[in-house]
């Protein structure tokens, strides 16, 4: 019966640590992606600059007066929240009752910290 409890406490952590692996994929990606487009955001600012200062030599050559010329900002992804790990304490102290096979019952508490179980 502790074994059965066992396994399925087991199982749980698991499908825990499967989903946070998922969500800590998922957030890595999302950082590549954020980080990539604030390089391409930096990269394009300074090529607006670069125009800003050549145009404003042209002028001054030309002998107009010099202007200022305000770039549009781009539009921005959020930044990508990390995923929070798993909390054993989601396991602990939570009691299940397994039936058996004849009907009767155990009920059982998990402690994740030493991955045992207890059965009364």
């Amino acid at each position: 019966h502790r074994k059965a409890a066992e396994a399925k406490f087991a199982a749980m952590h698991e499908q825990q640590q499967r989903q946070y692996q998922q969500q800590l994929s998922y957030y890595r990606q999302q950082q590549q992606q954020y980080e990539a487009q604030q390089v391409k955001i930096q990269k394009e600012k300074e090529r607006k600059q670069n125009l800003a200062l050549m145009e404003m030599g042209l002028r001054m050559m030309g002998g107009q007066t010099i202007q200022d010329s305000i770039s549009s900002t781009a539009g921005t992804l959020p930044i990508p929240q990390a995923p929070t790990a798993p909390s054993l304490e989601s396991l602990q102290n939570q009691n299940h009752r397994i039936t058996l096979p004849n009907g009767s019952f155990f009920d059982c508490t998990y402690n994740p910290t030493f991955k045992t179980t207890n059965c009364n």
